[in-house]
């Protein structure tokens, strides 16, 4: 009986000291040990279904479940490469796990708050951010140059949170990752409510089918084409044309400027006609930023296009009968203004739009994939402008002398029949 009395004596003091400097749940600073009150799903065996997402045309092989209310999900980067570990992935918080509409959810590589790397999505919409952990307290450290986990994006509905990254580990083969989890269904930063590890056997897909669909890659590859057509070649060539007015012949240069601009806008409604449908925002921070830059652009195009329609004549009364000549000065300015302001916006989408699909596709080995890089598009566009300034430069000092026509009389045939075609 004493022998008992001593054991139980033992096991008090021992709780008490693993209790020691712990908080309550409601502390935001502190949080108990890992054990206390996390929970750790098993191993993940490779057995889940895998296939191919129509949104975003990656194979994710997803694993229902592992925690109660969380679900997992990978798709392996370049199938081919078992040297380093290079995965998208997944985590699903939902049921007892959902944050609610005012809560967040953390999840990423690591096995325990004092050596892990998370991903922290909110439910409020707010950026996802990376974190270090280096203790149990609330994160503050921000992981950035040479993070393991990037591409952050967070999706919340009724149902629940999923929080994407990419994950990268250089120099380790795909093997069993062990990941951290927590959540709270109050607003960030504050100690979580629940939290807990899960290890993931990723071998299986790292060797299996990662390549994006025929139809996704397709789809993508040629909307890329469209747009560097549109906004490298045929729209600034448009803009082109009116410094080279004086080197062209009498009215030649308004002639390619309005084919030029109308072939560009065509080419522009096809690329954009391509993407009908697709819901796939919040995938991640570059894509969002693709997709204002595309919606900075559609709506300059328009309003570009409205002015060139829309044209004031110099003279002979208003044009189509209630626009004033008035307006030609105003015209002039916003048409010259609004100009080069697009096609820099467009640039940027260009470029942008480059690095999504590098990073979407970058296993497959089409054309289309090699074709469509950053660099090749940098390198595109560096030769428009030094053609341009070129241009510029042959109708200022080689053909100044020419003034506006070669022929005084010379009529203007857009306009009313009394302007000269390099006035216009």
């Amino acid at each position: 009986m004493l022998a008992l009395v001593c054991a139980l004596l033992a096991l008090a003091a021992s709780r008490g000291v693993a209790g020691d400097g712990g908080d309550d749940d409601d502390d935001d600073d502190d949080d108990d040990d890992d054990d206390d009150h996390g929970s750790s799903g098993p191993a993940v065996t490779v057995n889940a279904a895998c296939a191919v997402d129509a949104t975003d045309g990656l194979t994710w092989c997803v694993y229902a479940n592992v925690v109660d209310g969380i679900d997992l999900a990978f798709s392996a980067i370049d199938s081919t490469d078992v040297s380093r570990v290079d995965h998208y992935v997944k985590a699903t918080f939902t049921g007892t796990k959902n944050p609610g509409s005012a809560g967040w959810a953390s999840f990423g590589p690591g096995a325990s708050m004092s050596s892990a790397v998370v991903s922290v999505g909110q439910a409020n919409g707010a950026s996802s951010k990376a974190y270090t952990l280096t203790s149990h307290a609330t994160p503050s450290t921000m992981c950035s140059a040479g993070c393991s986990i990037t591409e952050l994006a967070t999706t919340t509905d009724a149902s629940g949170m999923t929080l994407k990254f990419r994950y990268t580990k250089e120099n380790a083969t795909p093997g069993t990752e062990t990941f951290i989890w927590g959540m709270k269904t109050s607003a960030w930063p504050g100690k979580h409510s629940a939290f807990g590890t899960v290890s993931a056997d990723i071998t299986g897909i790292s060797t299996a089918s990662s390549g994006s669909s025929t139809s996704t890659l397709t789809r993508d590859v040629t909307h890329g084409v469209l747009m560097v057509m549109a906004w490298v070649i045929f729209m600034p060539g448009a803009s082109a044309m009116t410094l080279v007015k004086n080197a062209l012949p009498d009215g030649l240069w308004f002639k390619l400027h309005m084919v030029g601009a109308a072939i560009g806008s065509l080419i522009f409604a096809i690329a954009l006609g391509l993407l009908l449908g697709r819901e796939d925002h919040g995938e991640s921070s570059l894509l969002d930023t693709h997709y204002t830059l595309a919606l900075g652009t559609i709506g300059l195009w328009v309003a570009q296009i409205s002015l060139g329609v829309l044209r004031p004549n110099k003279t002979g009364g208003n044009r189509l009968g209630f626009i004033p000549t008035s307006l030609r000065p105003a015209w002039f300015l916003a048409h010259r203004v609004i100009g080069p302001i697009v096609i820099s916006i467009a640039a940027a989408a260009v470029v942008t739009g480059a690095k999504l699909i590098q990073d979407k596709h970058s296993a497959d080995s089409a054309i289309g994939i090699k074709f469509l890089t950053p660099d090749v598009m940098y390198a595109m566009y560096a030769t428009v402008v030094a053609v341009a300034l070129v241009g510029a430069g042959m109708n200022l000092y080689c053909f100044k002398q020419r003034r506006r026509s070669t022929n005084p009389s010379a009529p203007y045939l857009i306009e009313t029949g009394q302007t000269m075609s390099s006035d216009v």
